[in-house]
C-alpha cells in the first residue's frame, strides 16, 4: 500500500565577517540565509520509496539587498536493511541544502545518499 509522509525543514543561518583593508579602515558585512524545504516522501511498493522536494533559499545582505533561489530535486530509494536506505536523485537547484557547504558552488545534478537511521 501507498503511504505518504510530508517532511518541513527550515534553516536560518546569520554570518558576519569583517576585513581589515588598511591600517585605519574596515568593511564589515552580514549575510542572512533562510531555507526552506518542503518534501513529499512516497513508499511505492516493498522497499522502494520516491520523494520529491520544493527548496527555497532566501540570502539577505545588509545594505546591498537579497537573492532569491528555488526550484525541485527527485529522489528514488531502496531500503536494504530497516535502518539503511540507498538513493539516488537529481538536484535542479543549484544550491545544497547543507548548511556548511559554500554556496558559491553550483550543487545542480545527479546525486547519491546513503541513510542510516536508529
Amino acid at each position: 500500500p501507498w503511504r505518504m509522509q510530508i517532511v518541513e525543514k527550515v534553516a536560518y543561518k546569520r554570518v558576519a565577517e569583517e576585513l581589515d583593508l588598511l591600517a585605519d579602515e574596515s568593511l564589515a558585512t552580514t549575510l542572512h540565509t533562510l531555507l526552506w524545504i518542503n518534501r513529499l516522501n512516497v513508499h511505492v511498493y516493498g522497499h522502494l520509496d520516491a520523494g520529491v522536494e520544493y527548496r527555497l533559499m532566501k540570502m539577505f545582505i545588509e545594505g546591498q539587498g537579497d537573492q532569491l533561489q528555488h526550484g525541485v530535486l527527485l529522489e528514488a530509494g531502496y531500503w536494504i536493511h530497516r535502518m539503511v536506505r540507498l538513493g539516488a536523485g537529481y538536484n535542479f537547484t543549484r544550491f545544497t541544502d547543507n548548511e556548511f557547504a559554500d554556496q558559491d558552488r553550483d550543487a545542480s545534478g545527479f546525486f547519491f545518499r546513503v541513510v542510516g537511521r536508529y
